[in-house]
């Protein structure tokens, strides 16, 4: 069972014995949470690239990276956001079963491919696909970020999950982003990801942030408390971290 599926089992269980959290909410569908927008024109055909005749086979690395390289070429001249998002999501599905062998057949070489793919699953907010194959990437440790990329790849995974996260928490009404925040955010702790303190401090209130609106406050106040250690300066968790505290204390007097 992935990280991800591990932890909806345990939303679920708690919500049968009606404890918070409550089931966790579908991950927004990226098409709409990017806003609609005009067809992409000419419309993207997905395409295999050529390999030896014979049986069809998900072709080779090489391969793939030039046919990677002319979709990119071919994403340039688009300026819009949400109509480049659109483009990508189409093209994913030519690389999405070349990456899926390379998973699940247990390879381990660095893949450009695979890391390109991840981007754009972040890039479309297909949040639930995008971790996954973060996570086989990253504990792999042999790939690196495509060129022109200012941060790591753990990095780039936490600043993505971020930004969409706290964009949740602005929607009327907010939405959840369990179960994928949790799920980066048990994976930073358990495998020791080397972060920056201000990236990791950040992904720790964030999670505190939308564990408030559950009114889950002794993990508000451990979160809070985990973000003032990685970065005691800049944590910025004064306020969240009082309000945690008083909520605390007036359930115990209640007790």
């Amino acid at each position: 069972m992935s990280k991800i599926a591990a932890i909806k089992q345990q939303q679920l269980e708690a919500a049968a014995r009606g404890l918070k959290p409550a089931v966790a909410e579908p991950s927004p569908d990226p098409v709409r949470k990017l806003q609609a927008v005009k067809a992409v024109e000419p419309p993207y055909q997905p395409r295999e690239p050529e390999s030896a005749p014979g049986e069809v086979v998900h072709g080779d690395l090489a391969h793939y990276q030039a046919a990677m390289d002319a979709d990119i070429a071919n994403l340039s001249p688009i300026k819009d956001l949400a109509e480049k998002a659109v483009a990508k999501q189409r093209m994913i599905e030519t690389y999405w079963g070349f990456v899926k062998a390379y998973m699940d057949n247990g390879d381990n070489y660095p893949n450009s491919v695979a890391v390109r793919v991840m981007v754009w699953l972040f890039d479309t907010l297909d949040i639930e696909r995008g971790l996954e194959l973060a996570f086989h990437l990253i504990k792999q440790g042999v790939h690196v970020s495509p060129p022109k990329f200012d941060r790591d790849i753990p990095t780039f995974v936490c600043d993505a999950v971020y930004d969409w996260a706290a964009a949740l928490l602005k929607t009327e009404p907010p939405q959840s982003a369990s179960p994928y925040l949790d799920a980066l955010v048990a994976t930073i702790d358990n495998d020791a990801w080397s972060l920056a303190p201000p990236v990791q401090s950040k992904m720790y209130v964030i999670l505190a942030k939308h564990k408030k609106r559950s009114e889950e406050w002794q993990t508000v106040l451990a979160l809070c408390e985990k973000a003032e250690a990685v970065n005691p300066e800049g944590a910025g968790v004064k306020g969240l971290k009082t309000t945690a505290q008083a909520k605390l204390k007036a359930v115990d007097k209640a007790e």
